[in-house]
């Protein structure tokens, strides 16, 4: 029983750090982003990529060609979406790689996600990576299991103490 315990006990404080590791590496559109890694949870559908679907892809300006399809943050009225359109040129700056899309728009390597062809796509998967990333999934999985569990000791330290 005392190993069942441990290995739940591990489960849980890893599960708890690499929650903690993908919230303090979310970008200004909310993904993780890790080196040239960017993992998201995708809250609509975008064209092959189902609602809920976590999406792992690889961000390398310097492979997007011309005819690549790539996915990239559409923000419009500081509303954020993730959608999928092919390159029409790629203009290579010192500072800053810019993407010529669709209708002629300039595109920020900023906002460039990466190719379609470099993502997996895993599905519901990005339901539960968006629940446990948000503030009341870390609060009802992280933060309030830690409080309840110091509580519990200290309980458990006065109960041995003034007995």
């Amino acid at each position: 029983m005392k190993v069942v315990k441990y290995v739940l006990l591990s489960l849980y404080l890893l599960f708890v750090v690499l929650n903690t590791l993908l919230l303090f590496t979310i970008n200004e559109f909310g993904s993780s982003t890790f080196g040239n890694t960017i993992i998201l949870g995708l809250k609509n559908k975008v064209e092959k990529y189902d609602k809920g679907s976590l999406i792992i892809t690889t961000k390398d300006i310097k492979d997007i060609k011309i005819n690549d399809n790539i996915l990239y943050y559409d923000v419009i009225n500081s509303k954020k979406e993730i959608k999928i359109t092919k390159v029409q040129d790629v203009i290579k700056k010192e500072s800053n790689n810019v993407v010529v899309i669709e209708d002629g728009l300039f595109l920020s390597e900023k906002y460039v996600i990466g190719k379609t062809n470099d993502t997996t796509s895993i599905p519901f998967i990005g339901y539960l990576y968006n629940l446990f990333t948000g503030k009341l999934g870390y609060l009802i999985f992280v933060v309030i299991p830690i409080i309840c569990c110091f509580i519990y000791q200290l309980i458990k330290y006065r109960k041995e103490n003034h007995a």
